[in-house]
């Protein structure tokens, strides 16, 4: 009696929160575009659906406050001068 009393606790807190998911947006990026607007509608449907807040934000402060925390002005524009000499399509798609 007691498992199945706990498989139904499992099932319906399971099913509980299936009003909470969203299911996956659908995008098409077209790599024939000019580099600087391919993701333009990824973004556009990241950034409705969720915000700047709840999407972008906590990459680009995870990102700020560990690998590019101890870079200075200079490394940056080495690094910046390095990726568009050697990757010039994706240093125009950043």
């Amino acid at each position: 009696m007691n498992k199945l009393i706990s498989f139904f606790v499992i099932v319906f807190s399971l099913l509980s929160l299936t009003h909470a998911v969203h299911p996956l947006s659908v995008v098409t990026i077209d790599f024939d575009a000019e580099p600087e607007t391919r993701w333009v509608g990824a973004l556009s449907v990241m950034m409705n659906r969720y915000g700047y807040a709840n999407s972008l934000r906590p990459i680009f402060t995870y990102h700020n406050n560990s690998d590019f925390k101890g870079l200075t002005p200079d490394m940056y524009a080495r690094i910046g001068a390095a990726v568009q000499k050697n990757w010039p399509i994706y240093a125009r798609e950043l």
